[in-house]
């Protein structure tokens, strides 16, 4: 076909058989705003940025930075890897609290339940919108299905394009 017929031009792609050398996986720290309503988190990011760093200016930040990363990450694993079980747990003790006759005590444990419960909804919300990348979500709404099912599309779509890339196939995704 001449190129005074069309244009568009032709591609011509060939699979090889060779594997790919194996990149190795490489940690980037990604910012997480649900961190930020943890009241430990500056704590943590205060006691990181604190250590002793001798060098460059560029050096010294650099240092201080991954070493901050490195700390957030080791904290987050200890401090989030637990909230599904404390939300279950906090909403066992208030169904049980519902059996029990009124009292003051009672209403004072099930008013610090529900703060309790309030704030790890918060969180878990907020870890939700920043991972499914909707941007529409409304302040007052729960996390639901639905953004579960679009953190998870997102993260099956992303695997996919890893995995043909690693195949050596270019892949354009709308």
């Amino acid at each position: 076909m001449s190129a005074c017929d069309s244009d568009h031009l032709l591609i011509l792609l060939q699979a090889s058989s060779v594997p790919l050398a194996k990149i190795p996986r490489v940690h980037r720290f990604k910012f997480k705003a649900y961190r930020l309503q943890h009241n430990d988190c500056d704590e943590v990011v205060k006691q990181a940025w604190a250590t002793n760093v001798t060098g460059s200016p560029m050096y010294y930040a650099a240092k201080k930075i991954e070493f901050t990363r490195i700390q957030l990450d080791d904290w987050q694993k200890r401090a989030f890897r637990t909230r599904q079980q404390q939300m279950l747990g906090v909403h066992a003790r208030l169904e049980e609290l519902l059996e029990v006759p009124v009292s003051v005590e009672v209403q004072n444990e099930k008013k610090e339940l529900m703060s309790k419960l309030q704030n790890l909804l918060s969180q878990e919300e907020s870890f939700w919108k920043q991972r499914s990348k909707v941007t529409w979500l409304k302040e007052g709404d729960r996390n639901t299905t639905f953004f579960h099912r679009k953190a998870a599309n997102r993260k099956r779509k992303t695997s996919f394009m890893v995995f043909m890339m690693k195949m050596g196939i270019g892949v354009i995704m709308t």
